[in-house]
């Protein structure tokens, strides 16, 4: 689904298919929030859902790597391990303004920190090293009608358009008898379609999903 698609599907819950009640860039605006909540909602009840990998590899005298290196989509790491067997060894992460004078030394990295979208691997690597580095994804927002929804589940994008309409109405309620009145069938919808993404992520209904941290969470 498209942002024009899911805007669309969004004012035909409203009754509004002629913008008369909200116009398209406020209704933009809704689902770009649509868009966060419905991300919080996936990472609420499968963290690791939104997780990536990519490949680093040091080269000597160079401690600094920007997450560009990494991939262009890196939004903060979650932990990174060294390509080794049969144990892959995490690199334990430091405070790089605290630690940071310690490690003038080069030598096989043991430690990163990272600071400004950058990572930083502590001691200074003295050779080509191989790492594999795991990390959220960053969530875009789409910037045009033909933009689909992004990173969301395609056959979840309605849910970012029942969610844009809840919050339009909830808007208009403030001063409008016509976005109170749909509220009552959107918040039902709303609800159903987080059930339904909640069994499909979990197993389980929304009401019975119990989030708890696990090994992943720990290391952020």
């Amino acid at each position: 689904m498209t942002r024009g698609e899911a805007r669309q599907f969004a004012r035909f819950l409203m009754d509004d298919k002629t913008a008369n009640l909200v116009g398209d860039p406020d209704m933009n605006v809704m689902l770009d929030q649509a868009v966060y909540k419905t991300v919080g909602l996936i990472r609420r009840l499968k963290d690791e859902y939104f997780v990536k990998s990519a490949a680093l590899a040091t080269a000597a005298n160079t401690r600094a790597y920007a997450f560009t290196v990494v991939a262009t989509d890196v939004h903060r790491i979650r932990f990174i391990e060294k390509n080794s067997s049969p144990k892959y060894v995490r690199l334990e992460r430091v405070d790089w303004l605290t630690h940071k004078l310690e490690f003038d030394a080069t030598g096989e990295p043991g430690y990163y920190a990272e600071l400004n979208k950058t990572i930083y691997v502590l001691k200074v690597p003295d050779a080509a090293y191989n790492y594999t580095v795991f990390y959220d994804q960053t969530i875009t927002l789409p910037t045009a009608d033909a933009t689909e929804i992004p990173v969301i589940p395609v056959e979840y994008h309605d849910l970012v358009a029942i969610w844009g309409a809840m919050l339009a109405a909830q808007n208009l309620a403030q001063y409008s008898k016509v976005g109170e009145g749909t509220i009552g069938i959107i918040g039902s919808l709303l609800q159903e379609r987080q059930n339904d993404l909640s069994l499909e992520l979990t197993g389980k209904r929304w009401d019975d999903v119990e989030v708890a941290a696990g090994a992943v969470g720990s290391d952020v």
